[in-house]
């Protein structure tokens, strides 16, 4: 087994998919942070809001002070006097920043400090887990980048026929079996310290920043279930290999299970159907997408009360599922497809 694990980290690492799945997981996060540096930039605010500026009921619904909403409002011009209707019933369709907006006696117009005030808070995370799970966590990148590894380098040994040339006894069949899966286990590793390394590079590089700093047992939690997570994903994605046979059918299975779109969807199923069925409710609690929603939020997500097990909390529960689902897929591959002929 562990000559077999030697084998196949050679030809993994020499080989095109590992620098592919890298290259394309650097690059993606990569434009993410330069996009969104773009977008938080105050000069970029700026723009927009002078290409849409806000209606004096969009503002009466936004703007909020102490004791209640705000009251009147009465666009003037710089001259002091009041703007006409058009002005008006639209404060800022003059982009200029001569118009001013009054609130109960009180003048304010949006300033270039303003802007740099929204743009900083734009760019500051609550903690180094918040940014790191946001997109990149809940939305599938480590767990759908994983899974297409794992599908066409694991798909490479029955299309090249190596397989054929391992030993494939009882006994050769469990060593086999059992080294892909922790071959798996490492390549859901190494994507997601790749992935961190470089989101977190990137990021700072970018300009954005944290309000604090996660603890240390929290942050070592978040890590373990994100592992956990989307090893299980890569289990499942690299049983599908072994089922049938097909590189297509894996990266099929990779782009819609792995992404979450198909646990997204069960979740909805299971909410539309939970008034006719109460059973039903509770199937979210057991899909694998549970745990891309709860490291999604984040290290603080993790102390929150799972709804199944209330003395349980959802990051326990979410490594629960995630182990349960490894269990399934290491005896389903143990079992079923190690009978299969080569």
């Amino acid at each position: 087994m562990f000559s077999l694990l030697r084998s196949d980290v050679y030809r993994l690492v020499h080989g095109k998919a590992l620098a592919v799945a890298m290259a394309v997981l650097i690059g993606i996060i990569v434009v993410t942070a330069v996009s969104l540096h773009a977008v938080s930039d105050p000069g970029f605010l700026i723009l927009c809001y002078q290409e849409d500026p806000l209606t004096v009921d969009e503002l009466r619904d936004d703007l909020q002070v102490e004791g209640g909403p705000l009251g009147s409002f009465v666009v003037t011009d710089e001259e002091g006097e009041e703007a006409d209707d058009q002005a008006d019933e639209r404060f800022g369709a003059d982009p200029s920043p001569s118009l001013m907006l009054s609130v109960e006696g009180a003048s304010e117009s949006l300033t270039a400090a303003d802007f740099a005030a929204v743009s900083a808070e734009m760019r500051t995370f609550s903690s180094p887990t918040e940014m790191l799970g946001m997109g990149f966590v809940g939305g599938g990148l480590l767990t759908v980048v994983t899974s297409l590894l794992v599908a066409v380098y694991f798909a490479s040994d029955f299309g090249s026929r190596f397989i054929r040339n391992l030993v494939m006894s009882r006994r050769g069949r469990w060593a086999y079996y059992g080294e892909k899966l922790v071959l798996a286990a490492l390549i859901a590793l190494l994507v997601e310290v790749v992935a961190l390394v470089v989101i977190v590079t990137s990021f700072l590089l970018a300009g954005f920043g944290f309000r604090s700093l996660d603890a240390p047992g929290a942050l070592a939690e978040w890590l373990l279930l994100v592992w956990l997570t989307t090893t299980a994903y890569a289990w499942l994605t690299a049983l599908v290999v072994w089922l049938t046979r097909s590189m297509a059918a894996a990266i099929a299975e990779a782009v819609t299970v792995s992404t979450g779109m198909v646990g997204a969807t069960l979740t909805q199923l299971a909410m539309f159907l939970g008034g006719a069925f109460p059973w039903v409710r509770a199937v979210p609690d057991w899909l694998l997408v549970r745990g891309m929603d709860v490291a999604g939020t984040g290290a603080e997500g993790l102390l929150a009360p799972s709804e199944i097990v209330p003395f349980v909390n959802a990051g326990a529960w979410a490594m629960l599922v995630a182990l349960l689902w490894m269990a399934l897929c290491a005896a389903l591959a143990l079992g079923v497809c190690r009978r299969r002929d080569v």
